[in-house]
């Protein structure tokens, strides 16, 4: 019924990668309790680190489940009557439009969900690897389109998801310890640049460059065959179960040699990437007169090795 529905659809799809290989994707939500500490928890963070993988993939075979990836995420309506309300409008004005745009709720993705990871044609059998740091008003979703075309042409891609405010609306999932609850946006005004507004957008870099850094040990431990507890199920529509999608990465990311992994971001996101490099490189260098940090990682800590000057950046419209 729902490929009937989207047939209908004038934009049936984002256009398709312009890069040689197939894109699979696949959302990761974890708990930060079961990935070693990079520093202090900053105030605000949540417990669960979320993001979706864009990798290339072996394009399923047509007797294989291909469930299509939606643009919107659920729930549909409430995201968009959140991005409305960021906006501006208000919420009985956001929660009218939401009934509206019913094109937008078809729209998907030209990639291929929980698709099997492709075998790496490079030298050391790794794919290059790339965080993407998402813009104001942004998700995980809404560069999918230059997290693909990474993708497709050869690179595994992890775009976060920040819940430090800055999204229309963030859902965090139940753990162990914690119940599960939305995260709303912070309303942060863009003038006068009073020491507030220095401060808020601050508390959001801290939390968005500890998200960043806790998905970079993530990827490690996912690397290095450990076992992690994705909340988000990836649940299959013929088995109508979980389905287990992140052990094929085991052994394939390039992600252990210092500076080769890609850092890229859009408007905030960009400005995001520049401090989380600049506060990793430099923190042995800080002295107690340089201020608060954005971030002061751990001795142990993973990223530390990984931030080198030669690390490559990808800045888009950066602050």
């Amino acid at each position: 019924m729902s490929s009937w529905f989207s047939s209908l659809n004038p934009i049936n799809s984002f256009p398709r990668y312009y890069g040689s290989y197939e894109v699979g994707t696949i959302d990761v939500e974890v708990p930060t309790a079961d990935i070693p500490a990079v520093s202090d928890a900053p105030e605000g963070a949540q417990p669960t680190v979320s993001f979706r993988i864009f990798y290339p993939c072996v394009k399923p075979a047509k007797d294989e489940e291909d469930r299509p990836v939606r643009w919107v995420p659920q729930p549909q309506r409430i995201n968009i009557a959140s991005v409305i309300k960021y906006v501006g409008l208000s919420e009985r004005v956001a929660g009218a439009l939401s009934y509206l745009p019913q094109l937008l709720y078809w729209v998907k993705l030209p990639a291929h969900r929980n698709a099997r990871l492709l075998d790496p044609p490079t030298s050391n059998a790794r794919w290059p690897i790339t965080f993407f740091s998402h813009g104001l008003a942004g998700s995980r979703n809404a560069y999918s389109q230059i997290c693909g075309e990474l993708a497709s042409n050869g690179m595994i891609v992890i775009a976060l998801d920040h819940r430090d405010g800055s999204s229309p609306v963030q859902y965090v999932r139940e753990t162990a310890n914690t119940s599960a609850h939305v995260v709303y946006p912070t309303h942060i005004p863009h003038s006068p640049l009073t020491d507030e507004v220095h401060e808020a957008r601050d508390k959001q870099l801290r939390i968005r460059i500890w998200e960043i850094c806790v998905a970079y040990e993530a990827l490690v431990k996912i690397d290095r065959g450990h076992k992690l507890d994705n909340l988000d199920l990836n649940t299959s529509w013929t088995t109508n179960g979980r389905k287990e999608v992140l052990d094929q990465f085991s052994d394939m990311l390039d992600i252990h040699r210092p500076g080769k992994v890609a850092w890229a971001g859009h408007s905030f996101g960009a400005a995001t990437m520049v401090q989380l490099l600049k506060s990793v490189f430099y923190y042995p260098e800080r002295s107690e007169n340089d201020g608060k940090s954005l971030i002061t990682p751990h001795a142990d800590a993973a990223i530390i090795q990984q931030v080198a000057p030669e690390s490559p950046t990808l800045l888009l419209d950066m602050w």
